[in-house]
C-alpha cells in the first residue's frame, strides 16, 4: 500500500515556526528603526511605485489563484475565503497602478481624481486583513459548527466575497471620490491619519489577533498568513506614520507590502513542491509495485516481458547472448490437494526465495512468477552452457530445501528448460528471434518432464 499524499496543509514544522519569527523579529526591528524617522523626505523615484506594484499584483493573484485550485481540490471554504481575500488585494493593487499620480498621467487615468490612488489604498489595507479574519472564522465554523443548508450556502459564497467587494470598492473609489472626504491635502496625510488612521490600524490589529485566537496557528498556513498579518500592519502604520509620499516611511511601507505579499505564496510554492516530490515518489512505488508479485514478491509476467523485451535489444546491439530458464514446480496441484492453499502459497513463497538468492545474484539478472506454479529467469549476457550450471544449482537447491511433498521423494522438486538467445548475423527480427527462445526453454522444459521431472534439460 502506498502512502496517502496529504493535500491539506499539515502542523507546522519547528522549522518553519522559527523562521516565521526570524522574519517577524526583523520585520520589528526594521519598523522600530524607520519609525522615528519615518517622516523623512526622499527624492522621488519614478519607476520605484509601478515596479512595486507589479510586484505586489502578480503575488497576490498567483497566491489568489493558487489558493483557489486549492480550495477545489481540498472542498474547504477556509481556502475559499483566503483566495477571495488575495484576489481583493490583488484588485485594489492593480487599480491603483494606472491611477496613482505622476506615473501614466498627471492626475491618473481611467478618470481617477487626487484622491483615488489614497482610497484605493485605505480599502486594500482595511478590507483585506479583515477578509483573512473573515477566512479563519469561516474554517472555525465549518470544523465546529453543526450541518446546515444556511451555513453550507454561506460557506460555499466566501471565495467571492473578496471580488465582488473589490468589483464595489474600485469604481466608487476612482469615479466616486467627490462624494467622499479628501484624504489628502497639500500633499500630506493629515486627513487620512485624522479620518481613518485608526480604523485603519484598528482592523489590522482586531484581524491579527482574531485569527491567532481562531486559529491558534493550528497549520503551517496560519503561521505564514500570521507573518502577512503581522508585515501588513507595520506596513500600514509606517505609511501613516510617514504623513506623505515619498518619505522614508512610506518607501518602507511599499517594500513591506512586497514582503507580505510574498510570504503566503512562498509557503504555497514549497508545499507545492512538497507535494510534487511526494507525488512522484508515490508514482514510484505505484510503478514497482505493478511489476510485483503480490505473493511472491518477485518479478510479475508484465515485469518479465519488459525486461525480456530490453535485455533482447541490448543482446542484439552488443552481441552478447540472453539465456532463460523456464522453471515449473513438480507436483504442484498434489501440495494444494493435500496440505491446502495456504502451504501451497508458503511453497510457492520459498521457491521464489531460494530463485532469488541462487539464479538472481547480479542485478541484470530477473526472477519473475511467469504464473500459477511457474517461474522464469532472466540471465543477461550468460551463454546456455553457464545457464545450464545455473540452472543445476536451482534445482538442487530446491530438493535439498527439503519442503514437505505428497510425492515419491517426499519433497518439492522443480523442473527446468534452459534455451539461450545468441545474435547472429542473419537479420531476423529481435521479437521472432526472442519468441523462438522462450518458446524453446518451455519445450526443454516439458522434456525434463518427461524425463521423470526434478530434472534440467537445454534446447
Amino acid at each position: 500500500m502506498t502512502e496517502a499524499v496529504q493535500l491539506e496543509s499539515g502542523r507546522p514544522s519547528r522549522t518553519e515556526i522559527l523562521t516565521a519569527a526570524l522574519i517577524i523579529a526583523m520585520i520589528v526591528a526594521v519598523a522600530v528603526i524607520v519609525f522615528s524617522n519615518a517622516r523623512g523626505a526622499l527624492p522621488e523615484v519614478r519607476p520605484f511605485l509601478p515596479m512595486f506594484l507589479t510586484v505586489v499584483v502578480l503575488s497576490e493573484g498567483l497566491t489568489g489563484y493558487l489558493l483557489f485550485q486549492r480550495a477545489r481540490l481540498a472542498q474547504t471554504p477556509f481556502y475559499g475565503a483566503l483566495a477571495g481575500a488575495y484576489f481583493f488585494a490583488a484588485f485594489l493593487a492593480a487599480a491603483q497602478l494606472p491611477t496613482f499620480p505622476g506615473i501614466f498621467s498627471a492626475d491618473g487615468l481611467l478618470g481617477a481624481g487626487p484622491q483615488s490612488a489614497v482610497w484605493l489604498w485605505t480599502f486594500w489595507h482595511s478590507g483585506y486583513p479583515l477578509l483573512l479574519l473573515l477566512a479563519a472564522l469561516s474554517r472555525y465554523c465549518h470544523e465546529r459548527g453543526r450541518s446546515s443548508p444556511l451555513l453550507t450556502l454561506a460557506l460555499r459564497t466566501l471565495p467571492w466575497v473578496g471580488p465582488i467587494s473589490a468589483a464595489a470598492v474600485v469604481p466608487i473609489c476612482i469615479w466616486g471620490t467627490d462624494y467622499l472626504p479628501p484624504l489628502i491635502q497639500g500633499g500630506t496625510y493629515v486627513s487620512l491619519v485624522r479620518i481613518l488612521g485608526v480604523p485603519v490600524i484598528g482592523s489590522n490589529i482586531i484581524a491579527l489577533a482574531g485569527y491567532l485566537a481562531l486559529t491558534r496557528l493550528r497549520r503551517s498556513v496560519d503561521v505564514w498568513v500570521t507573518v502577512a498579518l503581522a508585515v501588513g500592519l507595520a506596513d500600514s502604520l509606517l505609511t501613516l506614520h510617514g504623513g506623505a509620499r515619498y518619505t522614508l516611511g512610506w518607501y518602507a511601507a511599499r517594500l513591506l507590502s512586497v514582503v507580505s505579499s510574498a510570504v503566503v505564496l512562498s509557503m504555497l510554492i514549497a508545499d507545492f513542491t512538497r507535494l510534487y516530490r511526494a507525488l512522484m515518489a508515490a508514482n514510484h512505488r505505484l510503478e514497482r509495485q505493478s511489476l510485483l508479485d503480490g505473493l511472491t514478491q518477485v518479478g510479475n509476467r508484465q515485469a518479465f516481458d519488459r525486461c525480456w523485451a530490453a535485455e533482447s535489444k541490448r543482446a542484439r546491439r552488443t552481441g552478447q547472448p540472453l539465456s532463460v530458464l523456464m522453471i515449473d514446480i513438480d507436483h504442484f496441484k498434489q501440495i494444494n490437494d493435500t496440505y491446502g492453499h495456504g502451504r501451497g502459497d508458503a511453497c510457492l513463497v520459498e521457491v521464489a526465495n531460494i530463485l532469488s538468492r541462487v539464479a538472481g545474484k547480479r542485478p541484470t539478472d530477473l526472477v519473475a512468477r511467469y504464473g500459477g506454479e511457474e517461474f522464469v529467469v532472466l540471465l543477461a549476457d550468460t551463454e546456455r552452457s553457464r545457464a545450464k550450471v545455473i540452472a543445476e544449482q536451482v534445482r538442487r537447491a530446491v530438493e535439498q530445501a527439503a519442503l514437505p511433498a505428497p510425492s515419491v521423494r517426499g519433497v518439492v522438486t522443480v523442473s527446468i528448460g534452459v534455451a539461450a538467445y545468441a545474435p547472429s548475423a542473419d537479420h531476423a527480427p529481435v521479437a521472432d528471434a526472442t519468441s523462438e527462445a522462450l518458446m524453446q526453454a518451455d519445450m526443454a522444459l516439458y522434456d525434463a518432464k518427461r524425463a521423470g521431472r526434478n530434472a534440467v534439460m537445454v534446447r
